[in-house]
């Protein structure tokens, strides 16, 4: 990662840089309008740099929390199991070991794979099955609760959330 005192040291350089540009250009007024001109030009194109490069610092910060985010998702996402919770239908589920004192709860496939930790949230309850809604994308999953699902995770269990 870049080190910020490099950046604000290069911004420091460029003020120091507009400062001796206008000390320039007061002792170019006692010489032609050429000179003056010159020196005005000089000016512009510097102060054009800074304005570029404060605004590439701006998104060297935007990617720097970007990044941070990204790392934290990758921490967490060790944290769950992909886990089949009726036929064809699958969710992230936090694991046994994980839990760190939460309940045990479901995130959206959809979101988890975009790096996005979403919960499923259960919307209505229907005789033998649950729907359940991600409070990101919207989207329904619907729970059998007499589907078999061969594949389930060791531990994982249809069940009612009531």
């Amino acid at each position: 990662m870049i080190d910020p005192a490099i950046i604000t040291t290069g911004l420091s350089a460029i003020s120091g840089s507009i400062d001796i540009l206008k000390k320039l250009r007061e002792m170019a007024k006692s010489s032609g309008p050429e000179m003056q001109e010159q020196i005005a030009d000089l000016l512009d194109q510097l102060i054009t740099v800074k304005i570029n490069q404060s605004e590439l610092l701006d998104k060297f910060r935007d990617m720097g929390a970007e990044l941070e985010r990204l790392k934290s998702f990758e921490e967490e996402k060790t944290r769950y199991q992909l886990t089949e919770v009726s036929d064809g239908v699958v969710v992230y589920q936090i694991k046994e070991d994980a839990r760190k004192g939460e309940p045990d709860h479901w995130l959206c496939a959809n979101c988890f794979e975009e790096k996005v930790k979403a919960f499923l949230l259960k919307s209505h309850n229907g005789t033998g099955s649950s729907t359940y809604m991600c409070n990101k994308c919207k989207t329904n999953i619907i729970v059998r609760y007499d589907d078999p699902a061969p594949k389930r995770a060791a531990g994982v269990r249809n069940r009612r959330f009531v």
